[in-house]
């Protein structure tokens, strides 16, 4: 059961035990270990992304406006939808995440809204063809192929991280996202332009080094300062205590408190005792939530009036997906990173190991799934083991680390001219949709890309400003224990562009003047060149078709298609 669905059954809850009470006119009954709701499914850890079926009546995006100046090789007449859900580890909505996703072959974007109260966003964009791929980047920067179909939309569930009481902590990147190291790691944000269905941005196609502002890099040490309880002159209080399944006191355990709004209003972590207690609140109806990790989840409504009010929950793990993890020599391994999916795509969790390799992924929905396992610290790598038929409640798991490193991809990049800089590598599993990328290195460099499970593989390439991603192996199988040498590898060559604007061709006012470079894609043009395009520039683009949008000098938007040679120059003049 998906995170916003919590919350929902757990205000309708709420909502029918205050009418029962007060439908009786006595005082309400003291609370009970293990009232409350536990058979919703849990998160337990960090980031993951899920797609979910879509219970709603679909809302496509709006359709394709008919613009007179645009002519028919612009137009993109399928619109799509992708709703996103962001929740913490403890299954809450996050709100303020900046989604980021991109066409394939693109470096991803940053979404044109913010996730709301509920952790939800719905981004919309227009594409030339019925269905299209896109990559998302959850929130620990791993990657994910998602299929979009136009008038279909499509449901995310994106995992965050549960923000501990009273400290100060990072939170899911602001927009204009992380630290910014070179070209391919830049966030754009998605855009709107003189072209009425280009969204999206290709950093990797931008020839010229980007100049990172102080701003974009300051961006990434955004801080939220969560849990502290401001002043007020309310005196009444919750005071609680949570057990665990065999009704002893259970520490440890995050307690959040919930009015009627969606986002907690105060977080707390139970004592040694396993008591907790939410001080200073204003008469009322709550939510009192335990848990949502691997020991279970526990709700109780509580109606608080004056003085303390106490609250005992009791956890209750519901389904559970159990094992432990061990060597080759059969000796606990711990450090690991456990990560269940249900094979429809409604679930995803995932939790640590302990010292001993043990597991627990509490309130997993009935059905089969794969259990995937990385090495604690290492999700932007592939998984070293998946389980796939899974069923909750058949048994404890034996997940075996390999004996070995696993495979390396092994190859070189051919020197190319002097204006490229060096690319970057994506590896992609097949089996689990997955993608790992390598950063750049230098011209002729060699590339080791170790630690490879045996399965099916995709790598492609990209390469800053001659071309879109380009693909080096197709469905290549490795099987996990060899080095897989591909030897001198040709990566693309792009070409130049040399423009000529006809004097009185732009307007006057110098804030009216607009130049768009975008790329003309099979699933959805791509701006290449966003910054300010200097008049009779040389500019060095991808091989392929393109297209020059401008605005003349007598107020009309208008547009030049061209294409780049690989190797070669060529020549747009804008006419006056």
């Amino acid at each position: 059961m998906p995170a916003s669905i919590k919350v929902l059954l757990a205000t309708a809850i709420l909502s029918a035990t205050i009418l029962w009470w007060f439908g009786r006119g006595d005082d309400a009954p003291p609370p009970m270990p293990g009232r409350g709701n536990t058979d919703a499914p849990s998160i337990a850890s960090a980031g993951v992304t899920a797609a979910l079926p879509n219970h709603r009546t679909p809302m496509a995006a709006p359709p394709s406006p008919a613009i007179d100046w645009l002519p028919s090789w612009l137009v993109h007449p399928f619109a799509y939808e992708l709703d996103v859900c962001v929740i913490d580890s403890l299954g809450l909505p996050v709100s303020g995440h900046t989604v980021r996703l991109g066409p394939i072959g693109c470096t991803p974007n940053l979404a044109d809204v913010d996730t709301d109260a509920e952790g939800n966003a719905a981004i919309r964009w227009h594409g030339r063809q019925p269905q299209m791929m896109v990559e998302i980047e959850d929130p620990r920067r791993q990657r994910r192929r998602v299929r979009m179909t136009s008038g279909e939309p499509v449901r995310l569930l994106l995992l965050g991280l549960t923000r501990p009481p009273g400290r100060r902590m990072p939170i899911e990147l602001p927009p204009h996202g992380e630290a910014r190291f070179d070209q391919l790691s830049v966030r754009r944000p998605m855009r709107s332009g003189l072209h009425p269905f280009a969204r999206f941005s290709d950093t990797a196609a931008e020839a010229a080094p980007l100049n990172l502002s102080n701003d974009l890099l300051a961006d990434a040490m955004r801080e939220t300062l969560d849990g502290l309880i401001a002043e007020s002159d309310a005196t009444a209080a919750i005071a609680g205590t949570v057990y665990d399944t065999e009704g002893q006191p259970c520490a440890d355990v995050h307690v959040v408190l919930l009015g009627s709004e969606p986002q907690p209003r105060r977080r707390t972590i139970t004592d040694e005792q396993g008591t907790f207690r939410f001080t200073q609140l204003d008469a009322g109806n709550f939510l009192v939530r335990a848990g949502g990790d691997r020991d279970g989840l526990a709700t109780l409504p509580v109606v608080v009036t004056t003085g303390a009010t106490t609250a005992s929950l009791r956890l209750n793990p519901g389904r559970s997906v159990r094992g432990r993890v061990v060597g080759a020599d059969g000796r606990p391994r711990g450090l690991r990173t456990i990560e269940w999916r249900s094979d429809d795509g409604s679930w995803v969790d995932s939790t640590a190991t302990d010292w001993q390799g043990t597991f627990v992924i509490a309130n997993v929905p009935d059905g089969t799934g794969s259990v995937m396992m990385w090495s604690l610290g290492d999700q932007l790598g592939l998984p070293e083991v998946v389980l796939t038929g899974v069923r909750p409640n058949h048994g404890e798991l034996i997940l075996r680390c390999p004996a070995g490193p696993g495979s390396t991809l092994q190859l070189q990049t051919a020197p190319r001219d002097a204006a490229s800089t060096g690319p970057r590598l994506q590896v992609w599993h097949l089996e689990t949709g997955l993608g790992r990328s390598i950063p750049p290195r230098g011209e002729g460099d060699s590339w080791p890309i170790g630690h490879l499970p045996a399965g099916f593989y995709d790598l492609e390439a990209w390469v800053p400003g001659d071309g879109h991603r380009v693909r080096l192996l197709s469905r290549h199988w490795i099987e996990g224990t060899t080095t897989v040498d591909l030897g001198r590898v040709e990566l693309p060559r792009g070409g130049t562009l040399q423009f000529s604007i006809a004097e009185g061709a732009l307007p006057q006012d110098t804030a009216q003047r607009v130049l768009e470079l975008v790329s003309l894609r099979e699933d959805a043009d791509v701006f290449v060149a966003i910054d300010e395009i200097a008049d009779d520039s040389i500019v060095h683009l991808p091989a392929g078709e393109h297209a020059l949008l401008y605005r003349h000098s007598d107020g009309s938007p208008r547009a030049l298609r061209f294409t780049v040679k690989a190797g070669e120059r060529t020549e747009v003049t804008v006419a006056r």
